[in-house]
């Protein structure tokens, strides 16, 4: 009876642990900018978390690696005093394009059941039980992106947006969320032929 209290606790763990998880992003290129493609681009994301700091990382190294010259501007809207200041300084590093990321990040948890074990002790006449009950949780977290790729007329020539939901404990830290986040917004660029 112990192995299977034991492997049950197991397999349930393991459930917790992995859960499930889903990616997806879509895009669309402005039919006026059918053929463009991204050369020098400065990636902001507007979140001010760690997840937009991971975010913004990862699409500027993922952009990089397909052969795009990327730069992330984060810092530069920390110290801007107003958005035309920073308008002005993302210009002004020589990029063509600049790929704005509208990020949000949610998280929640809910009860899905119960889980009671325990043990009972026959001596003579009397009886004596333990039991105890644990709830059993799924945690779950969505990331949501809304991309916008700006030429250096101000014009929109790639609009697309990702999502990434996941739930278990593996699959919902900081780094794996944004990663795949990012990927999302990359493959939606590359299935618009904009890189």
């Amino acid at each position: 009876m112990k192995r299977i209290i034991k492997l049950f606790l197991l397999s349930f763990a393991f459930l917790i642990i992995s859960g499930c998880n889903t990616t997806r992003g879509i895009g669309y290129a402005n039919p006026e900018y059918q053929n463009y493609s991204i050369s020098n681009v400065a990636v902001y994301v507007d979140n001010a978390g760690d997840s937009g700091r991971l975010l913004e990382e990862n699409v500027v190294n993922m952009l990089s690696e397909k052969g795009a010259k990327a730069r992330g501007v984060r810092d530069l809207a920390k110290f801007s005093t107003s958005h035309e200041e920073f308008v002005e300084k993302v210009w002004a590093l020589g990029v063509k394009e600049v790929l704005v990321l509208v990020a949000s990040d949610s998280s929640g948890s809910s009860t899905v059941g119960y889980q009671s074990f325990g043990n009972a002790t026959t001596f003579g006449n009397s009886t004596s039980m333990n039991m105890t009950t644990m709830p059993m949780t799924s945690i779950s977290r969505a990331i949501r992106v809304d991309a916008k790729l700006y030429n250096n007329n101000g014009d929109i020539v790639w609009a697309g947006d990702a999502k990434r939901e996941a739930s278990g404990l593996a699959f919902i830290g900081d780094g794996t969320m944004t990663r795949n986040a990012a990927m999302a917004v990359i493959q939606a660029l590359e299935d618009s032929n904009t890189i």
